[in-house]
C-alpha cells in the first residue's frame, strides 16, 4: 500500500510512514471475513421471509390507495356531518354475518337537484368503499351519500359500469372510512353462497341459470327463495348482489378484483350524460320550494317543453310526468287570472310552446282567456294555428275542442256583421268549412 500523504510505499501493517510519519491506521480498513459476511445475508433473508409468512397469516394485505389516480377537488366529498377522524368501520356497527365475514351495511341516500329524494335503499360496502345500485335508479341523482350508524354520511364519488349494465358499483370518497369484504371476479364452477342483508339469515346455496352476459356483470335467474338484497359469495370474497323488485334477479361481477378497480365515471359526468339539460331537470327546478312568484313559476314550467326528455316513461316520477305538469300549468293559469295577471300569463303561451306542450286543456283555457283579452279573432287564430299538431287519441277531448272551436267562430262572425265587413265573413265561414269537413 501507498501512504495517503507523501504516496510512498509502505508496510501493510505498519502505523506510520517511515518516509513523512503520518499516522496510517486510522485509513486501513478492516475487512470481514467471507464466513460472516455470508451469515449476515443469510440471517437477512430469514428474518424477512418469517415476516411475510406472519403478515399472511394475519389476513394482511396492503391495498392501494385510490386517491393518486383521482383529481384532488373530486376526493373531498365527505360531507359535513362526517367525523373529522379517519375512522374505520369496526365490529359495533351494523353488519351482516357471512361465515367468518362481516359485511358493513348502509343507506344510499341519493337527492334531486332540488333536494326531492329519489331513493333511499340499503346497500353492502364492498372492499375499498364499493357500494352497487342499480343505474336506473340513480338517473337525475345530483347529491349521493351514505349513511352509516356511528359513521356519519359519507359522498359518493362516482362509479364503474358499461353501457349494457343492470348494475353500477359506485365509490365512497377516499380514503374509504369503510372497507368491506374483498371484491373479486364470480367463478362458475365454483360453490356460492347467498346472504339477506335483511334477515341476516345463514349463507344459503344456491344455483344461478339462464345467465345472460350485460357488461362487467352476469345477470342470472335464481331459485325461489332469495328476495330482496343480498350479497353473493364464494371462498370469503363477495362475487355479486341481489336487489329485491327494484332490480329482479342476480347479478355477478365479471369485472376486476376490487385491488384493482377504479372509478371510470363521476358523479357530476353521470348526472350531466343522463339528466342535465333534460325536461325533467327543467320541471325539478320550476317546481323547487322557493318564493317564486305564480307567473314566474308558470313560464319555467313551460320553457321546459322545449328540452328533451331523459326519461322512459316507466322510469319517470309521478311528479314529472307529463300529465302532472299539465295540471300544474292549468292551475298556475287560473292563479295568475284570478290575480289579475291574465295577460301575463298568455305571454307564456305562444304557438311553439301549446304544440310542445301538446295538451287540448291547457288550449281550450288560453284560448279562452286569450278571446277575453283580445277578442274571439285572436282565440280563433290561436286554436287553428296549434290544433292540427296535437295528439287526438281522445275523441272527447276533441270534442270539447270543436265546441269551442265553433263558439268563437259563431262570436267573430257576428262580430264581423255588426261591423257590415261581409267580406271577412265569407273567408270566415270558408275556413270554418274546411276544419269541420275533415
Amino acid at each position: 500500500m501507498n501512504c495517503p500523504n507523501c504516496h510512498s510505499p509502505v508496510d501493510g501493517s505498519a502505523q506510520f510512514c517511515s518516509h513523512c510519519g503520518h499516522e496510517l491506521k486510522t485509513f486501513q480498513r478492516r475487512r470481514l471475513p467471507r464466513a460472516t459476511v455470508y451469515f449476515g445475508i443469510l440471517v437477512g433473508l430469514a428474518l424477512l421471509l418469517s415476516t411475510l409468512a406472519l403478515w399472511q397469516s394475519q389476513g394482511y394485505r396492503e391495498r392501494p390507495s385510490d386517491s393518486t389516480d383521482f383529481a384532488d377537488n373530486r376526493q373531498t366529498g365527505v360531507s359535513p356531518s362526517t367525523p373529522a377522524d379517519n375512522k374505520t368501520f369496526s365490529g359495533d356497527r351494523p353488519q351482516i354475518p357471512a361465515g367468518r365475514m362481516n359485511i358493513p351495511v348502509g343507506t344510499l341516500v341519493i337527492e334531486d337537484i332540488a333536494g326531492g329524494l329519489i331513493s333511499e335503499s340499503l346497500t353492502p360496502v364492498i372492499d375499498n368503499g364499493w357500494i352497487p345500485f342499480p343505474l336506473k335508479l340513480a338517473k337525475g341523482g345530483f347529491r349521493w351519500r351514505l349513511e352509516l350508524p356511528e359513521v356519519g354520511e359519507i359522498s359518493i364519488v362516482g362509479g364503474v359500469f358499461r353501457d349494457f349494465d343492470t348494475i353500477g358499483l359506485w365509490q365512497t370518497a377516499t380514503p374509504p372510512l369503510v372497507k368491506g369484504p374483498d371484491l373479486q371476479p364470480w367463478r362458475e364452477d365454483e360453490p356460492i353462497d347467498w346472504v339477506s342483508l335483511e334477515t341476516r339469515s345463514r349463507p344459503v346455496k344456491v344455483s344461478p341459470r339462464n345467465c345472460v352476459e350485460e357488461g362487467y356483470l352476469m345477470s342470472c335467474s335464481l331459485s325461489d327463495g332469495i328476495s330482496g338484497p343480498g350479497v353473493f359469495i364464494q371462498k370469503g370474497r363477495v362475487v355479486g348482489w341481489t336487489f329485491g323488485v327494484i332490480a329482479e334477479k342476480g347479478f355477478f361481477w365479471r369485472g376486476r378484483d376490487g385491488r384493482r378497480l377504479r372509478i371510470e365515471v363521476y358523479i357530476e359526468d353521470y348526472y350531466r350524460l343522463t339528466f342535465a339539460e333534460s325536461r325533467e331537470e327543467k320541471f325539478l327546478i320550476a317546481l323547487a320550494d322557493d318564493p317564486q312568484s305564480v307567473l314566474q313559476r308558470l313560464e319555467n314550467l313551460t320553457l321546459a317543453f322545449q328540452f328533451p326528455k331523459r326519461l322512459a316513461i316507466e322510469d319517470t316520477p309521478e311528479h314529472l310526468r307529463d300529465e302532472t305538469i299539465h295540471r300544474t300549468i292549468l292551475d298556475g293559469v287560473r292563479q295568475a287570472v284570478a290575480q289579475g295577471d291574465a295577460a301575463a300569463a298568455m305571454d307564456a303561451f305562444d304557438r311553439g310552446t301549446l304544440i310542445d306542450i301538446d295538451d287540448i286543456d291547457i288550449l281550450l283555457l288560453v284560448s279562452q282567456e286569450t278571446g277575453n283579452l283580445y277578442g274571439a279573432a285572436s282565440a280563433l287564430e290561436l286554436i287553428e294555428d296549434v290544433r292540427a299538431y296535437l295528439s287526438k287519441s281522445n275523441p272527447e277531448n276533441l270534442a270539447r275542442l270543436n265546441y269551442l272551436h265553433r263558439s268563437l267562430t259563431i262570436q267573430h262572425l257576428e262580430e264581423l256583421a255588426e261591423q257590415g265587413d261581409w267580406a271577412r265573413v265569407a273567408k270566415r265561414l270558408e275556413i270554418t268549412q274546411s276544419y269541420f269537413e275533415r
